[in-house]
């Protein structure tokens, strides 16, 4: 038996009416296509010259619409496009429009519904400075190598090295120091436990009040259902590709911050730096009202007495749990980071950064799963991405300059914003004490250099700028043995 439409003699479709019917589908969805188009005309008056500007927008329907927001591939006056923008209802949108080679229009405009015209709400004129010629590349290169740029930096160090702008240390790798007598004069100033330390409660407001403006802590700290609806991108910080946010994950974020409103009387940053062995700062540590970590440390009782025992937060990052917890690839690595979180605090907020780099998203956000699986009473929280980078912008400009911030130096930048007193504990990028005693780089680890070889961080500028907090009464660093209260 033969079916017609199979035989190889008399097929149904020639290359013609291919052709034809692929014609056909294309001209159907340019028929769809133009149904979901239209066209936004503004008639601009500019009264000083008396010149009309015909500004059009060709704007394009975007599929699975839950809010309106309006693509306009170009927006043009007189011929000159101003590139790609998107619009949403209500929102009020500021464009330079170029008139002619020696006049530019300030559009500020408002999109009132989808169809519906736009609100002109005011139009100025726009007076830019001359242009110097553009210069070649190889004198870009010239000029800045010979003159950098100097930071704007509200805290100038006398420490810092004058000839690199404040950016480098006058000494060498940190992994390469291990003499007291070597290290700068900054790290020797520093006393062990000043009991004549006050807060400079003037200079904090002012220094908190610029914290929030720059990096918005308060805002950006913890990923929220409100600062990251569904399906908004999140740009990654370091690959800089972009996650679109799916209703799963919006489900999974607090409707606010749990920090939101919110002002502790004080705050102990707890570093894991070997400087706290021996220190007797436990109950100091402890005594604070909120209390920071970093990295999932372990607060085993062996350590207490050193480090205390209570956590309000911990982070935790994507190659810890590559190393500890091979990214929970079976039962037995989830059932090892369960008996590891047994040792924090019911109520402890675990804080990750899935959004920094690709490569440790899926693990970080399993993080939820695991404890609400698990019936856990801690809490997973997450990073906007966009904080890392304002912070990192904040301190570049105060001489930081480094490719990524440590988690210690944000956590300090949000628990400025979050605290009224600051006491940081367990940070020393040095291997060797006040004693001229060699010291580990973790507390509880055997090795001796750990993250001082990170290419991603430069935690002794770091240090020297904590340094300066401390000397103006904005934080307290402790670096020495506390008084023992037992």
């Amino acid at each position: 038996m033969s079916f017609p439409f199979c035989s190889s003699t008399s097929p149904p479709f020639t290359m013609d009416t291919r052709r034809l019917f692929y014609v056909l589908v294309l001209f159907m969805a340019a028929m769809v296509v133009f149904m979901w188009t239209y066209t936004i005309q503004i008639n601009i008056t500019y009264t000083d010259n008396v010149k009309t500007s015909l500004l059009q927008s060709q704007n394009q329907f975007i599929r699975n619409i839950k809010e309106v927001h309006v693509q306009s591939p170009d927006l043009t006056a007189h011929g000159y496009p101003t590139g790609v923008y998107q619009w949403s209802v209500n929102e009020i949108i500021k464009r330079r429009v170029k008139v002619d080679e020696n006049e530019t229009l300030l559009l500020t405009f408002r999109l009132d519904a989808r169809n519906q015209n736009v609100s002109i709400v005011n139009v100025s004129k726009v007076v830019d400075p001359p242009r110097s010629p553009k210069p070649s590349r190889r004198r870009r290169r010239r000029q800045s190598n010979s003159a950098p740029k100097e930071p704007q930096n509200i805290f100038p160090s006398p420490h810092t090295n004058a000839s690199t702008n404040g950016t480098k240390p006058k000494y060498k790798r940190l992994s390469d120091e291990e003499d007291w007598n070597n290290l700068p004069d900054f790290a020797k100033s520093l006393p062990d436990n000043d009991p004549n330390f006050k807060f400079n409660w003037t200079g904090l407001i002012e220094f908190r009040d610029l914290l929030e403006r720059e990096v918005r802590s308060s805002d950006l700290f913890v990923m929220t259902q409100r600062n990251t609806p569904v399906n908004s991108t999140v740009r990654y910080f370091v690959d800089k590709s972009r996650y679109v946010i799916t209703d799963e994950l919006n489900r999974k974020l607090p409707k606010e911050s749990p920090f939101a409103d919110k002002r502790f009387r004080n705050c102990s940053i707890v570093g894991s730096g070997g400087i706290l062995s021996n220190s007797n700062c436990g109950k100091q540590i402890d005594s604070a009202r909120f209390i920071i970590r970093f990295n999932v440390a372990p607060v085993m009782p062996e350590y207490r007495r050193d480090i205390g025992s209570r956590t309000s937060l911990v982070t935790c990052n994507g190659d810890r749990l590559r190393e500890k917890w091979r990214k929970f690839r079976t039962d037995y690595n989830i059932h090892r980071f369960m008996g590891h979180l047994d040792q924090y605090d019911p109520d402890v907020y675990i804080w990750s950064q899935p959004f920094t780099s690709s490569t440790h998203t899926n693990a970080l956000l399993q993080i939820h799963d695991i404890l609400r699986i698990h019936n856990k009473t801690q809490r997973a929280i997450y990073n906007r991405p966009e904080h890392q980078g304002l912070a990192r912008s904040f301190w570049r400009r105060q001489g930081v300059y480094e490719m990524n911030l440590t988690s210690g130096l944000l956590m300090v930048t949000t628990a400025i914003a979050l605290c009224d007193e600051v006491y940081i504990y367990g940070f020393w990028p040095w291997l060797v004490d006040k004693n001229n005693s060699t010291i580990r780089y973790h507390y509880a680890h055997r090795g001796i250099t750990g993250g001082l070889r990170n290419r991603w961080h430069h935690i002794d500028r770091e240090f020297e700028k904590l340094t300066e907090l401390h000397h103006k009464g904005l934080i307290k660093l402790v670096t020495g043995k506390c008084q023992d209260k037992e």
